[in-house]
C-alpha cells in the first residue's frame, strides 16, 4: 500500500495549494479517477468499480477494463469499449473497470486547427494555452485528420503481468482521412504516481465503429476544446463488491516504468 498513501499524500497537497489559492471547488471542475496508475504499471488489472457508478461520475474520459481488456473513451455521455479486434462497442453498465478517468466536459476555451498538424505541434500549442501548469485539464479533439494511430491491448490472464509486459502484445491501427473525436487529458506531474501526467487520449472514429488509445495523429481541420479542472478525486473499490486479495508473490506492489511513447 505504500505507492497509495504516497499518491494519496500527493493529492492532498495539490488539493490543499488549489483551495487556498482559487476557493471553493466547483463539482463540475472535478476529475474522478478509479484506482491509480502505480496498480495499474504494476499489474492490478481486477475490475474495481462498475461503468453505472462511472457513468453516475461523469460524461467524458478514457479508461480501460477488467483483465485489460481493451480501451475505454467516452464522449458526450456515450462509453464506447475497444476491443483487441480494433471494434468500437456501447458499453454495458456491469462491466468493470480497474483504472478510469471521467469528468463532466465544460469548455473554458476553445481554437481551431488547420493542417496538417502533427500531435506533438498540437500538444507544444496546448500548453502554450494554459494558464497555469498546477492543474489539470480535459481535452476534446474534434475534426478530420489526415491520419491517426491507435491502439488495444486484448484481456490478460491471470497472474496478470505488469503493464510493460502486457503492452508487448498491443494491436495498432492505422487509419488515413478519418473523421474522429479524441478525449483525453492533461494531467501536471505532482500526480504522476496517482496518473498518467502530461498527455493521454483515447480516439473514438465518427464514420466507423472504431478507436483506441492515440499513438499519434496528423490533424487536418479540428475544433480543440479546454476544461480546466482542478480537483482529482480518486475512488480505491466498491466497499460492496468484495475484492481480491494481493498476488501471493509481491509483484503488485512493484512499480513499473512505462515509455512515454507507450501513452
Amino acid at each position: 500500500m505504500k505507492y497509495l498513501h504516497m499518491a494519496a499524500t500527493l493529492l492532498l497537497l495539490a488539493s490543499v495549494v488549489t483551495a487556498e489559492a482559487r476557493g471553493p471547488v466547483r463539482p463540475v471542475d472535478t476529475l474522478y479517477q478509479v484506482s491509480t496508475l502505480a496498480a495499474l504499471l504494476a499489474g492490478d488489472y481486477d475490475g474495481r468499480i462498475d461503468y453505472r457508478t462511472v457513468m453516475q461520475q461523469g460524461d467524458f474520459g478514457l479508461g480501460t477494463f477488467d483483465a485489460l481488456n481493451g480501451e475505454m473513451v467516452a464522449v458526450d455521455g456515450a462509453f464506447y469499449q475497444v476491443r483487441a479486434d480494433g471494434i468500437a462497442t456501447p458499453v454495458a453498465p456491469d462491466e468493470l473497470t480497474p483504472f478510469v478517468t471521467v469528468t463532466r466536459f465544460r469548455a473554458d476555451d476553445a481554437f481551431h486547427v488547420s493542417g496538417p498538424v502533427s500531435c506533438t505541434d498540437l500538444y507544444l500549442s496546448l500548453q502554450n494555452r494554459f494558464p497555469s501548469d498546477q492543474v489539470s485539464y480535459a481535452i476534446r479533439i474534434s475534426g478530420r485528420f489526415a491520419s491517426l494511430q491507435t491502439r488495444s491491448v486484448p484481456a490478460q490472464e491471470k497472474p496478470y503481468p505488469p503493464l510493460a509486459v502486457a503492452l508487448q502484445q498491443q494491436v495498432v491501427f492505422d487509419f488515413a482521412q478519418v473523421d474522429a473525436t479524441l478525449a483525453g487529458f492533461w494531467l501536471p506531474p505532482v500526480v504522476a504516481d496517482a496518473s498518467v501526467a502530461g498527455f493521454h487520449f483515447h480516439a473514438i472514429l465518427t464514420d466507423i465503429m472504431a478507436g483506441g488509445h492515440v499513438l499519434d495523429c496528423a490533424v487536418q481541420e479540428a475544433e480543440v476544446t479546454i476544461d480546466r479542472k482542478e480537483e482529482l478525486r480518486i475512488q480505491f473499490a466498491n466497499e460492496a463488491r468484495p475484492q481480491p486479495p494481493p498476488q501471493a508473490n509481491g509483484r503488485a506492489m512493484q512499480r513499473e516504468s512505462v515509455p512515454v511513447s507507450h501513452w
